[in-house]
């Protein structure tokens, strides 16, 4: 028997915003994703709400801050097992190529929203496709690429810990897909659907936000907003028009409302600036002859 918990890492103070997620078995607890280092704090107040013992393992969907700043300090303070793609797993054990990306989108704001990023120790590297033992659990790694060349989707059963590549979801609202720099490519995000789509899941768990048991809709949801991103950042990049009406223009066709909560920084349950730079990135990096 085991049991899922959502926990709320209440980013900047912000609430249904950054999630992680630990599964409690008799044997030990595993963590999904673990926020950044910045709200470590609070991490382990959810942990201890939730009487998650034992914690032995860390899978991480991606590298990105928000899912993994926080690894260092947990691979050194507990002693954790961390599971990563092999794509991502060199900018975890030495992060400063890591940190100097982030840093040209948050700037001086780096330290504040993020905290201290540390090198991780014990990293266990996967490809996708493995099929690991985790406190007597059966738990499989599934490479979905789209967000980032490194994403990881986690399977036990008929649940799957889906990261970003399922989308960010508030409510009832129809899930969207995050498209920040510097790797998003919409050919594989649509093949990762396809192959999340075919696992025959009811119940999926995203970092942004929590549990979701309508599986179907969900996906037929988000591939529609998939190809509204596309469309729309395309004939805006070709009408040069700015990154910020085009993000207004995307607010508009999904009905995500606009968030200033974090202006120049990480607004996550919104569509802002960022977003469109990811996809104009996409543009220009596969599909130059169409701008």
């Amino acid at each position: 028997m085991f049991e899922i918990h959502t926990l709320d890492l209440k980013l900047r103070g912000s609430s249904n915003a950054l999630a992680a997620h630990v599964i409690k078995t008799e044997q030990g607890s595993i963590l999904v994703d673990c926020g950044p280092e910045s709200t470590l704090q609070n991490l382990y107040a959810e942990l201890e709400r939730v009487d998650a013992q034992n914690l032995k393992y860390l899978l991480l969907t991606h590298i990105h801050l928000d899912h993994a700043g926080a690894a260092g300090r947990l691979s050194t303070d507990l002693g954790l097992t961390v599971f990563v793609h092999a794509r991502g797993a060199k900018h975890l054990q030495d992060p400063t190529r890591l940190l100097a990306s982030a840093k040209q989108i948050f700037g001086d704001r780096m330290t504040e929203i993020w905290g201290n990023i540390e090198p991780v120790s014990n990293l266990e590297v996967l490809n996708g496709g493995e099929k690991l033992e985790l406190c007597a659990l059966e738990i499989e790694a599934l490479y979905t690429p789209g967000h980032a060349v490194h994403h990881l989707a986690f399977q036990q059963g008929d649940i799957v810990f889906a990261g970003d590549v399922a989308g960010v979801r508030v409510g009832n609202q129809a899930p969207v897909p995050p498209t920040p720099p510097p790797d998003i490519n919409l050919e594989h995000w649509r093949t990762s659907i396809e192959l999340l789509k075919s696992r025959a899941a009811k119940t999926l768990y995203l970092a942004h936000f929590g549990r979701f048991d309508d599986v179907s809709e969900h996906f037929e949801r988000l591939s529609e907003n998939l190809e509204r991103f596309a469309q729309i950042s395309l004939a805006g990049l070709q009408a040069e028009e700015t990154a910020d009406e085009i993000a207004a223009r995307l607010r508009n066709a999904t009905g995500l409302q606009a968030s200033d909560e974090f202006v120049g920084g990480y607004v996550p349950a919104s569509i802002s600036a960022s977003d469109v730079a990811g996809l104009e990135r996409y543009w220009q990096k596969f599909h130059p002859e169409l701008l």
